[in-house]
């Protein structure tokens, strides 16, 4: 059974509050990919993920979802905040296999110069850790 539109973008926005990433693995499938435009190459696997994901969500000083639509076996949602003194704003698409865990994500972000540097901050960060 499918999880519902409001549960499955509330799992999702709400995956971040917990520090231990352990919401984050509830919701995500092993083998999940992380890709953007903010990236060189795919990050596989739950772990990675999740360490990237969470040292991207440090880089902003402010960030909104503030669209959503649900077509079955994605989740689009639309967000807008602000990060390294620039508007920045983009959408994520999920991709969920049949049981509901989500097996891809896929970030965008614009404009260009906001991603540039959101860019170059991540893997400033990510090289450091």
């Amino acid at each position: 059974m499918s999880t519902p539109p409001a549960d499955r973008r509330q799992a999702w926005t709400g995956a971040f509050a917990d520090p231990s990433g352990a919401a984050f693995k509830a919701i995500v499938a092993a083998e999940v990919t992380l890709t953007g435009s903010v990236f060189d190459t795919p990050t596989v696997g739950v772990d990675a993920v999740w360490k990237t994901m969470r040292t991207a969500a440090s880089i902003y000083d402010d960030l909104q979802f503030t669209n959503f639509y649900d077509a079955s076996d994605r989740l689009f949602l639309e967000w807008e905040g602000h990060a390294l003194g620039h508007d920045i704003a983009g959408i994520t698409v999920l991709r969920t296999r049949d049981d509901g865990a989500i097996v891809e994500v896929r970030i965008h972000h614009r404009p260009l110069p906001a991603l540039l540097a959101f860019a170059a901050e991540l893997d400033r960060r990510l090289t450091a850790a």
